[in-house]
């Protein structure tokens, strides 16, 4: 079971409509999920597209649209492409890259700027 509180069900809520969906459109077993709905996971893996690159060691941050951008990483050596994952399609799509190629770094979304989606990136081993 997983249980959400007030905030985490504010998230959820956001998230949805950032996918264009409400919580009346999607039906729990018992009817429609609401503030009070408990959620029931079933633990597991699904399979989805492939990375248009490897790479370890990269950050990933869920955006405001619900796309996740993974960037930097290694593979050998530091990395500054970037890539957009779609949890809708289940799709990968490189996009643009950073300045400096990094790993083990941070990313936070700026609460400052989340409406723009812009990135902070911190600290990690440069290439």
């Amino acid at each position: 079971m997983i249980y959400l509180n007030s905030a985490q069900k504010t998230l959820l809520n956001s998230r949805l409509t950032a996918l264009g969906l409400t919580a009346a459109t999607i039906q729990a077993a018992s009817g429609t999920i609401n503030s009070s709905t408990t959620l029931t996971a079933t633990p597991g893996f699904i399979l989805t597209g492939s990375m248009n690159g490897a790479r370890t060691l990269q950050t990933q941050t869920l955006l405001n649209n619900g796309m996740v951008l993974i960037a930097g990483g290694y593979d050998g050596y530091a990395l500054a492409s970037a890539e957009l994952y779609n949890p809708v399609t289940g799709t990968f799509a490189i996009t643009g890259s950073l300045n400096t190629p990094r790993f083990e770094h941070t990313a936070t979304l700026d609460a400052a700027v989340q409406g723009e989606g812009r990135r902070r990136r911190k600290g990690g081993e440069r290439g």
